[in-house]
C-alpha cells in the first residue's frame, strides 16, 4: 500500500500549485508600502531644487517641506511594527496626510503632482479591506478639499465662462469615489476569481487522485491477489482440522481477509459518471426520512433524530434516487462509526436556503483530525484506521455532479456536522 500511495504522489504532484502568491499577508503588504514610501521620499527630495526654480516651491517653506519629509522617513522606519490590517490603515492615513501637507507647501492643486492624490484613491482600497477602504476614500475626498480650498485654478466651460471652483472640486470629488469604488470592485471580482480557482483546482485535484487510483488499483490487485488467494487456501486447509473448526482466532483472520477482499473492491466499484444517472422527480424530505428510517432498522440501538423545516416539507428535486441514497448512507455509517459513546446519538436536518437545499448529518463522535481536514472527500483519505475515504468521495463526487457540494466542519460541543449542499 505505501508504494501504491507513493506512486499515487507522483501522479499528482505535478498538478499541485501553491496558492500563497494569491493571497498576500498584511506583513507583505506593509513591506511594499515601506518600498514605496521610500521612493516617494527619494522623488521629494529630487524635486526640490526644480520645484525652488519654478516657484512651486518657496524659499520660506522649504524647512516645512523638510519638516514633512523628515517625519516621513522617521515614520517609515517604525512602519514594520504596524503589520496587521489595521497597521495598514495607519500607514495609509500617514501617507495620505504627508502627501496633503506637502502638495498644500507647493501651491495646492496648482501643483501638477495633485493627481497623486487620485493614484492614492487608487491604491489605498488596494490594500485595505472594503470597510477601511471606503473610510480611506473619504479620508481623501477630504484631503482633497483642503489641497484645494484656495487653490482650485479657474476653469472655463464651453461658452468661455468661468466655472464655479465648488463645482469642479465636486466634480474631482465624484471622480475619486468612481476611481476608489472601482479599485474595491476590482479587488473584489480577483478575490472571487481566486477563490473559485482554488475551488475548481481541488475538484480537480480529487479528479487526477481518483485517475492515480486507476492506474494504482491494477497494479494492486496484482501484487494483492496472489498472496491473498494463497492465505485464503492455507486458511481453509487449516479450518479443516477438527480442532480448528471453532477457533476465534481463525475466525478473526477470515474477517480480516474479507476486509481486505472487500476494499480491493471498493476500488473498482467507486465511480460517479454525471451522464449515467438516471434523474427523477422526488420529494426530498420524505426521501431522505425514509432512507434514514431504512437504515435505522440496521442499528435499533442508534438514537437517530429527523428534522425539516417547513420550507422544506414539501419540496420536490430531480435526483439520482439510488447513487443519493447511497451517499446518505454513507455518511450515517461513518457518523455512526466515529462514536465513541456507548449510546449513538445522529442528528439529520434539512432546511432551504436562498440558493440551497441543505442537508446536515450531524454526530457527536470523535471529531475531524485538523491533520487531515483539508484532504477530507479524496480516496485513501479517512478518520478510520480501517477506512478508505471511498464512501465520503464518491458522496462528495455525486454532489459535485448535482452542482452542489459536500462540506465538513467540527460540530459545537465535540462531534462532526457533514453539509449536503444542492443547488435549488
Amino acid at each position: 500500500m505505501r508504494k501504491a500511495h507513493s506512486l499515487i504522489q507522483r501522479l499528482v504532484e505535478p498538478f499541485q500549485p501553491s496558492f500563497s502568491e494569491g493571497h498576500i499577508s498584511p506583513a507583505e503588504r506593509s513591506k511594499r508600502l515601506i518600498s514605496l514610501r521610500w521612493f516617494a521620499v527619494a522623488m521629494q527630495l529630487l524635486i526640490i531644487y526644480p520645484a525652488m526654480q519654478l516657484d512651486y516651491l518657496l524659499v520660506e517653506n522649504l524647512r516645512y517641506y523638510l519638516g514633512v519629509i523628515i517625519a516621513l522617513v522617521t515614520f517609515n522606519l517604525i512602519a514594520p511594527r504596524l503589520e496587521s490590517a489595521k497597521g495598514l490603515y495607519v500607514q495609509l492615513t500617514a501617507d495620505l496626510a504627508a502627501l496633503c501637507a506637502l502638495l498644500i507647501l507647493t501651491a495646492g492643486c496648482h501643483n501638477p503632482f495633485s493627481a497623486l492624490l487620485f493614484i492614492s484613491a487608487i491604491l489605498g482600497p488596494m490594500f485595505l479591506s472594503k470597510s477601511m477602504a471606503l473610510g480611506y476614500l473619504v479620508q481623501t475626498a477630504i484631503g482633497l478639499t483642503i489641497v484645494c480650498s484656495f487653490t482650485e485654478p479657474l476653469l472655463m466651460n464651453a461658452h468661455g465662462e468661468a466655472v464655479s471652483p465648488v463645482l469642479t472640486m465636486a466634480a474631482k470629488i465624484m471622480v475619486l469615489f468612481i476611481l476608489g469604488g472601482l479599485t474595491i470592485w476590482l479587488k473584489a471580482c480577483l478575490e472571487r476569481s481566486q477563490s473559485r480557482y482554488e475551488t475548481l483546482y481541488k475538484q480537480r485535484q480529487r479528479l487526477n487522485n481518483f485517475r492515480a487510483v486507476g492506474v494504482v488499483t491494477g497494479q494492486l490487485s496484482h501484487e494483492l491477489s496472489t498472496p491473498l488467494n494463497t492465505i485464503k487456501l492455507m486458511m481453509d486447509r487449516i479450518g479443516r482440522a477438527p480442532d480448528m473448526q471453532t477457533s476465534g482466532e481463525l475466525k478473526i483472520a477470515r474477517a480480516a481477509l474479507a476486509q481486505c477482499e472487500q476494499s480491493i473492491r471498493d476500488l473498482f466499484d467507486c465511480k460517479v459518471d454525471a451522464e449515467s444517472l438516471s434523474y427523477k422527480e422526488t420529494p426530498l424530505a420524505d426521501f431522505i426520512q425514509g432512507v434514514c428510517k431504512k437504515w435505522q432498522l440496521d442499528f435499533p440501538d442508534v438514537k437517530l433524530d429527523f428534522g425539516v423545516d417547513e420550507n422544506a416539507s414539501e419540496l420536490s428535486y430531480k435526483l439520482p434516487a439510488t447513487p443519493f441514497a447511497q451517499a446518505v448512507l454513507d455518511i450515517l455509517d461513518n457518523a455512526k462509526e466515529a462514536s465513541e459513546h456507548e449510546t449513538v446519538s445522529i442528528t439529520v436536518d434539512m432546511h432551504v436556503d436562498r440558493d440551497a437545499i441543505l442537508i446536515h448529518i450531524s454526530d457527536r463522535g470523535r471529531g475531524i483530525d485538523q491533520s487531515i481536514s483539508d484532504r477530507l472527500g479524496e480516496p485513501f483519505v479517512s478518520t478510520k484506521s480501517t477506512g478508505t475515504g471511498l464512501g465520503v468521495y464518491n458522496a462528495s463526487a455525486l454532489l459535485e455532479a448535482l452542482g452542489g457540494s459536500l462540506g465538513m466542519k467540527p460540530r459545537f460541543g465535540g462531534g462532526t456536522k457533514v453539509s449536503m449542499v444542492l443547488p435549488r
